[in-house]
């Protein structure tokens, strides 16, 4: 293993999430499928990637004290080094900590602030084996890793017990799901097929649709498997596959998917109104982002489903326009998907959430013109924050009285349903990432 480069390559898609705003899953996605490093590299990459975001509020912790400026006054590349070294030292027990600060000032070197490796080295040799201990005894707090006004914010909202065990179940790993395409193969017999190439897995007690992935064989990767070139199946996770089921249960015989982009959720719709001769619509104003939603269709071979560009809050609504069930999954926060997106914690901003609210309830008030008569419109989200969820909800039916609230506790368990009737998902409880759906129906008049 070249150590060096797994390394460089980690600063590297750090760099990108945190500085240019890439997606971390995306850039991680692309780093496995790009064949710059070898199998037993990237499992390391992925390891310190992840850890370096996690962590950062520890990170930041124990390296502040260490500056007389603190690490913000450094140029962002050395203090990325400064946390991947922090990261090495403090959380991982199979390094020697002279070889993480010698690789720490080797990186300092080659980086256009050759003049701070020195300042690399010293720090880096005080971040000592007593700062390990204290970090490895203490209860771990993983309110540390997310911004003090989240945190704040969502402790208003939930509680503070609540919010600790949602942050600690962020730092864990969540099981992977394959949401079966059943217009091919049933969940048992795709069972059989992923067993065959090590793959163990269970159906989900949420939906008969999605297989939660129990052992995954460690130098293989599921969607390299011909069963996912083949399409039997495709990585989506529980609590999305929820909301599709959601809409599908009414039976529409015409579905819009509004934001549908990359497509998972229409295509579930899709699969499960599919044999009743009904059809989705699956629409995004972005032209390279309805090509992913087309990929996919092709994928799975669903026939039932069209795409379109579109922008809903242009152009007037014509009888023609409408459907017996609008989906809005809209923009949203991520903040239920840090889990899995952990870069979503730092890149949202106080300010960016007013912004994001307001969008979201222009999006809302446009979709709700799609909706036919006696037709449901389906609000999902895969944020946990109230404000962007049961707020939004609230303010859209202040000003439409011809909509009200179908309650999902005759659809759902019990424990996946809000006192209000709405679907949320917690990861610390249902081991699924964050998400939120709301049922609308619109009133026959």
């Amino acid at each position: 293993m070249n150590i060096m480069r797994v390394k460089r390559k980690c600063l590297e898609l750090i760099s990108r999430i945190e500085e240019q705003g890439a997606y971390s899953h995306l850039v991680l996605q692309q780093a496995s499928q790009s064949g710059g490093l070898s199998p037993e590299e990237f499992p390391v990459l992925l390891q310190m990637t992840r850890g370096v975001l996690e962590q950062r509020g520890v990170l930041e912790s124990h390296l502040n004290p260490l500056l007389p400026k603190g690490l913000s006054s450094l140029p962002i590349e050395i203090q990325h080094i400064l946390r991947l070294g922090a990261y090495q030292i403090l959380f991982l027990d199979r390094v020697k900590k002279r070889d993480v600060v010698f690789e720490a000032v080797e990186l300092a070197k080659g980086s256009k602030y050759r003049r701070l490796s020195s300042l690399v080295n010293a720090v880096l040799r005080k971040v000592g084996s007593e700062d390990k201990a204290q970090v490895q005894a203490q209860p771990k707090d993983s309110t540390l890793n997310f911004p003090e006004w989240l945190i704040s914010r969502w402790s208003e909202q939930f509680g503070e017990a609540e919010v600790s065990e949602f942050c600690r179940a962020s730092d864990d790993a969540l099981p992977v799901y394959c949401r079966v395409n059943t217009a091919r193969i049933t969940a048992t017999d795709l069972k059989e097929v992923l067993a065959k190439d090590g793959f163990e897995s269970e159906v989900s007690e949420f939906s008969p649709h999605s297989l939660r992935v129990t052992r995954m064989p460690s130098k293989k990767r599921i969607t390299s498997l011909d069963a996912y070139k083949d399409g039997l199946f495709f990585i989506q996770d529980l609590s999305s596959t929820i909301v599709a089921d959601i809409a599908s249960w009414t039976k529409p015989a015409l579905v819009k998917d509004l934001c549908a982009a990359p497509g998972g959720k229409a295509c579930s719709i899709a699969l499960s109104i599919g044999d009743s001769g009904s059809k989705v619509i699956a629409s995004d104003r972005s032209p390279s982002r309805v090509e992913l939603i087309k990929d996919l269709i092709k994928r799975l071979g669903i026939s039932n489903i069209k795409t379109s560009v579109s922008d809903l809050t242009k152009g007037k609504r014509s009888a023609s326009d409408l459907a017996d069930l609008v989906l809005l999954d809209g923009p949203c926060s991520g903040f239920g998907t840090v889990g899995r997106k952990v870069d979503a914690r730092w890149t949202t901003k106080e300010d960016d959430l007013t912004g994001l609210m307001k969008l979201q309830s222009e999006l809302l008030d446009a979709a709700a013109d799609f909706v036919n008569p006696g037709g449901y419109l389906v609000y999902s989200t895969c944020t946990i924050d109230r404000g962007e969820n049961e707020e939004r909800i609230a303010q859209f039916l202040s000003s439409r009285s011809d909509f009200e609230i179908v309650k999902l506790d005759q659809y759902l368990p019990a424990e996946l349903c809000t006192d209000e009737g709405f679907y949320r998902s917690w990861p610390h409880r249902h081991k699924m990432t964050g998400a939120f759906g709301g049922m609308l129906g619109r009133l026959l008049r």
